[in-house]
């Protein structure tokens, strides 16, 4: 839902193995390892300017067994905000490529 209308915006289609209604919808450890579907109100993003203006915070649990890979909470914030990030890089990088190829006629 959030990401086709960038992906269509610079003229790429959305890629068939990333098919949203194969993956669970429920949002617990067992079942998925990330956050089930949103609503697109939840992450506003501004495609003119590249921009995402939020991440939400995880709302995960207190993990069901501990191993080094996994993250405090504080970590899984500061993930949030790397991700958050290298999105708006990814957004500006690629309306930069489309805007130079638009300038040489390409």
């Amino acid at each position: 839902k959030r990401c086709q209308p960038i992906l269509n915006t610079f003229g790429f289609p959305w890629p068939g193995v990333l098919e949203c209604t194969k993956f669970p919808l429920s949002d617990d450890q067992e079942s998925n390892c990330m956050k089930g579907p949103v609503d697109l109100e939840e992450y506003p993003f501004d495609l003119d300017r590249g921009i995402i203006h939020r991440f939400p915070k995880s709302n995960l649990t207190t993990p069901i067994s501990t191993t080094s890979t996994q993250l405090a909470p504080s970590s899984r914030d500061n993930v949030g905000n790397i991700f958050n990030l290298l999105l708006n890089v990814l957004f500006r990088t690629i309306k930069g490529i489309i805007r130079d190829m638009k300038t040489k006629g390409v």
